[in-house]
């Protein structure tokens, strides 16, 4: 299997945690945050984003998930028959984080997380 998001065909999505961060809110609590990307920028991204939550820069996120070159095709095939055209932002990176319900911490989340990806953004 393709381990590149970019390229692989196989499975909707890959995942990633690092197992030992503690589950301290349920499934009906988890939040998350959304980045989107195209495909020339996704793997980097990806592996930007491993790298982020390894090293502990984005407190708060327990889970990750990326579409692969698979989610992506049946998107844009979705998005013509939609009549909507083509969007160049065609991957996705969701952040599990939480719990939701504490909208200063998830706020808190959403800034480490915009820091961890874009080293550009100083502070929010």
């Amino acid at each position: 299997m393709d381990a590149h998001p970019s390229r692989n065909l196989d499975v909707y999505w890959f995942f990633y945690d690092e197992g030992a961060v503690p589950q301290i809110f349920t499934p009906e609590e988890c939040g998350k945050w959304m980045l989107f990307y195209s495909s020339d920028r996704i793997d980097e991204r990806w592996e930007a984003a491993k790298l982020a939550l390894r090293s502990g820069s984005m407190k708060g996120v327990v889970q990750m998930k990326v579409s692969t070159a698979r989610a992506a095709a049946e998107n844009a095939q979705q998005q013509q028959q939609d009549g909507r055209g083509s969007y160049k932002a065609n991957h996705v990176i969701i952040f599990y984080c939480g719990p939701a319900s504490q909208k200063e911490e998830m706020m808190s989340i959403g800034r480490r997380v915009a820091r961890a990806m874009n080293p550009s953004v100083k502070s929010m």
